[in-house]
């Protein structure tokens, strides 16, 4: 009985561990969704600002290494949003795994209080026996 307790015990401690782990990744995921969403509004500053570097330099009023540079923002810009769109889809993969980790541990805890139940179950069957057994001497 003490085991299964202490096996209860742990793995009441391990789907702590991994809900606690699945709120961070969680946190995460929102945290990245915002940054996305800024490097979207700065995508779109890079994109205005190549449009008007683009029409100045066409019209002979701007300079090729302002275009050449904000050219070069606009390609940053978009290079960051694909890597927050893969840091997110990486995080939403790891809520999935824990996702899963969470409903074992969930299951191996009623498997636990299943087990720990028959075996206070079985103490008190053992315990009437007990009560009732006369011990007799032949003296």
């Amino acid at each position: 009985l003490a085991q299964s307790e202490a096996d209860l015990a742990v793995r009441s401690g391990q789907l702590a561990k991994a809900e606690a782990t699945r709120a961070r990744a969680e946190a995460a995921v929102l945290d990245q969704e915002a940054q996305r969403r800024r490097g979207e509004a700065l995508l779109e500053d890079a994109r205005r600002t190549l449009e008007r570097q683009s029409e100045l330099t066409a019209r002979a009023v701007g300079s090729q290494t302002t275009l050449d540079t904000a050219r070069t923002q606009y390609a940053v810009q978009t290079a960051a949003i694909a890597s927050t769109d893969a840091q997110i889809a990486a995080a939403k993969a790891e809520m999935i795994g824990l996702d899963a980790d969470i409903a074992v541990a969930r299951a191996q805890i009623r498997a636990a209080e299943a087990l720990a139940g028959q075996r206070r179950a079985r103490l008190r069957e053992i315990d009437i026996d007990l009560e009732r057994t006369e011990i007799r001497s032949p003296v």
